[in-house]
């Protein structure tokens, strides 16, 4: 009798999800692009045409202590909490 050893076949590893792009600057110093690169990058691309109806910029966005601060800019409770805990994420690199 002849036995092969068959080992079983690993799963294939997960999709890697790219990581947030880090602000290489100040939050409050982003300029309008790097801000819509940035929240692309943090998966919230659907942020920025709210954000540019409310005239916000990273300035803004930097001043604001709360979630709720930036649900006022149009954004629902969920993302302003991403945001918010994001740009926290930020300035302490």
């Amino acid at each position: 009798m002849n036995y092969t050893s068959s080992s079983p076949q690993a799963p294939p590893p997960p999709p890697t999800v790219p990581s947030a792009t880090p602000l290489s600057k100040a939050l409050e110093d982003v300029s309008e692009k790097e801000l819509e690169q940035w929240l692309t990058s943090i998966n919230l691309s659907s942020l920025v045409p709210r954000l540019r109806e409310h005239d916000v910029s990273g300035e803004m966005l930097a001043m604001c202590r709360t979630p709720e601060e930036i649900v006022e800019f149009g954004c629902m409770a969920a993302q302003a909490r991403i945001l918010f805990s994001n740009s926290i994420a930020a300035a302490r690199r």
